[in-house]
């Protein structure tokens, strides 16, 4: 256990985690960002106790001339002065916010970055079409106004609302293909997009090359994270879950107000999760 003051342990955390990535990771300028839009994700779900608990982290999805991609928001804005910023940008890496690049490698294909525990996977695949079915609903939305659209995407059944006033194609996570940007996007009562900003800003959109990442299929993916997630010891007895070569290097800070984050092998490890619902199911 570690006690150090609160801006140098946070400090030494990210410059524990970049040194981490440094020496197998190059990072490559996709293209530069135009438009900058916010999403703030939430997620019922339930807490080891079987309590009614809440994920959320806030996404930030660049769209460029070529490429659009989604990261998270605190990745984007980090304030090197700002403690409750560190405070962030940890607590997002706990939740591992998937990375997504549209029209990467070549403009017919998409490329998403997921992390299960400790290990990272790359699946590269070719982009689909969401087939939308627009409605003639229609409601106010950050004084924008809203049609309504429904879809089938990944196994999950969501409903869309897009301004067609905003004519952008684009939408958080894989959402998107309608003629307008997605505004709010909900699933099952469990999933929740909804923007929190938009703007005109000029952000490259970075891409690291690793040499420790994974690739493989969805199929392949799916199938080892629900093996992960939906084991008991998951939500019980997280770093059980873990190679003892990588757990017994950890480092555990905690803060007198309560805040703790684990580090190990470059990621911040989350050892009390809450149950994972994934946004896909196939």
């Amino acid at each position: 256990m570690n006690n150090i003051p609160y801006t140098c342990v946070l400090a030494l955390m990210l410059a524990t985690l970049s040194m981490g990535l440094q020496a197998e990771a190059q990072t490559v300028v996709l293209d530069t960002s135009n438009v900058v839009v916010g999403y703030h994700y939430s997620c019922n779900t339930k807490d080891a106790e079987g309590r009614a608990a809440i994920d959320e982290y806030d996404i930030a999805l660049l769209i460029g001339k070529k490429i659009v991609a989604q990261k998270g928001f605190c990745e984007l804005s980090l304030d090197e002065d700002d403690n409750d910023d560190y405070v962030r940008i940890l607590t997002e890496r706990q939740h591992h916010v998937p990375e997504i690049y549209i029209g990467f490698p070549d403009e017919d294909k998409v490329t998403i970055r997921e992390t299960v525990l400790m290990d990272d996977f790359e699946m590269v695949e070719k982009k689909g079409d969401v087939e939308w079915l627009i409605l003639s609903d229609t409601i106010q939305i950050n004084g924008h106004t809203c049609k309504k659209a429904t879809a089938n995407v990944r196994g999950r059944q969501w409903t869309a609302w897009f301004a067609e006033e905003i004519p952008m194609p684009y939408g958080p996570w894989l959402l998107g293909g309608l003629p307008g940007l997605i505004l709010c996007a909900e699933s099952d009562d469990i999933h929740r997009f909804h923007m929190t900003s938009l703007s005109t800003a000029s952000y490259p959109i970075e891409y690291e090359k690793r040499i420790d990442i994974m690739s493989t299929s969805r199929k392949k993916f799916i199938k080892y994270r629900d093996d992960i997630t939906n084991n008991p010891l998951y939500l019980a007895n997280p770093s059980s879950l873990i190679s003892p070569d990588i757990e017994r290097h950890k480092t555990i800070y905690q803060f007198a107000d309560g805040i703790e984050f684990v580090e190990m092998n470059g990621h911040v490890f989350n050892p009390h999760p809450n149950a994972f619902v994934p946004l896909d199911l196939e």
